[in-house]
């Protein structure tokens, strides 16, 4: 279930904390698989930062930063029951790394809606690497095509 445009629950822009001042873009209902069971969540996606809550309560029950997150990645096929419709999250905890696994039907769109969410941090992050590396981020190159490839070996 796709829940688009949904702020029922969601603290007002009102509110002293950033993190909750931070727009809600889309939420998902899916289905949290950890060591306790399986759980009902909503899963939102904001301008800065995923949140996850209780559908019954829309009390907040995991928040991630985009500076804390460091991936979102569809589980690969020998992790995930079928149909294969699980996805795992990456982020950082402290000074480790931790993940969750989530599985919902939407799962092609929940990744997409999250990378594009936070292209901005990713985008700084590449901007980082430029900078460190001494990079001008334009590289150079030539085509060859298979006939020159092949005259080379």
């Amino acid at each position: 279930m796709v829940l688009y445009g949904s702020n029922e629950g969601i603290p007002s822009s009102g509110s002293s904390s950033p993190t909750e001042c931070a727009e809600e873009m889309c939420s998902f209902m899916v289905t949290k698989h950890s060591w306790k069971g399986k759980y009902k969540r909503v899963f939102s996606i904001g301008s800065m930062s995923i949140t996850t809550y209780n559908p019954g309560s829309m009390e907040p029950t995991n928040q991630w930063m985009y500076s804390d997150f460091i991936s979102i990645l569809p589980a690969a096929k020998g992790q995930a029951s079928l149909p294969n419709n699980e996805f795992i999250i990456t982020f950082k905890k402290g000074k480790k790394t931790d993940s969750m696994r989530f599985s919902s039907e939407h799962r092609a769109s929940i990744i997409t809606e999250a990378m594009s969410a936070g292209s901005n941090r990713f985008l700084h992050l590449l901007n980082v690497k430029k900078t460190v590396l001494g990079c001008s981020g334009v590289f150079g190159g030539n085509f060859l095509s298979w006939q020159k490839l092949l005259l080379l070996f």
